[in-house]
């Protein structure tokens, strides 16, 4: 779990919360610039899901492309979660210090229960971002990174739509995350967020409402 990942789900399989998650994973590295990973993904009693990616990293330029489906269905209801997959393209570039980057992510059905949590391949690079496992969703986002000093910065801005219970919902957001490193082992993160929201609940149940959120995280390491 990261600085950024403010989930509230208390385990990782609702059908058997002792069952855990198990991981497999090859990567093969080409070339000092070109590596990709083939992972295969168990949640007991729940779902299975595959998935590959592809990284790039040519100087100061990376691209990664990354692809996750769902393989086994138990405990998934019915053709919602049939063919569910998402592909993930993103791109970045550091000139004299500065790090602007662009991202794109398409998922073609429901894909809720494909996140991808204790796995490392967890896709969501926003603060508020429900939207990227929504039924066809698509997000476009692109943000800015810079340090100063020993404080960092982030600047992100994002939008999404999906395929609502009656019609076609969308959001975006802005956010604006700040670290500092208090000690060696203490760091203190930040993030500021103003939220444009749909009028149709996620799902068909809840909201994204219009919103301003702000979060405070102390991470210490030993």
């Amino acid at each position: 779990i990261t600085a950024r990942e403010y989930d509230n789900r208390s385990n990782t399989n609702p059908f058997d919360k002792k069952a855990g998650v198990y991981k497999l994973a090859v990567t093969q590295k080409f070339t000092d610039n070109i590596a990709a990973t083939a992972y295969y993904l168990t949640y007991p009693d729940w779902h299975d899901k595959i998935g590959a990616r592809v990284n790039l990293n040519a100087g100061d330029f990376t691209f990664k492309a990354h692809y996750m489906s769902l393989i086994d269905q138990t405990n998934l209801v019915g053709k919602l979660y049939e063919d569910a997959s998402l592909i993930e393209v993103t791109a970045s570039y550091t000139i004299d210090g500065w790090t602007p980057y662009v991202g794109y992510v398409k998922s073609n059905d429901q894909i809720n229960n494909a996140r991808g949590y204790a796995s490392e391949e967890i896709v969501n690079v926003m603060e508020e971002g429900d939207a990227f496992y929504l039924d066809n969703s698509e997000v476009i986002y692109v943000g800015l990174s810079k340090t100063f000093g020993q404080l960092s910065t982030t600047l992100l801005w994002g939008t999404a739509t999906w395929d609502g219970t009656t019609k076609e919902q969308d959001y975006s957001e802005t956010t604006l995350w700040l670290g500092y490193p208090i000690t060696k082992a203490l760091a203190f993160n930040t993030g500021l967020t103003l939220i444009s929201g749909s009028d149709e609940g996620n799902n068909g149940g809840g909201n994204i409402p219009d919103k301003e959120q702000a979060n405070f995280t102390f991470v210490y390491s030993y």
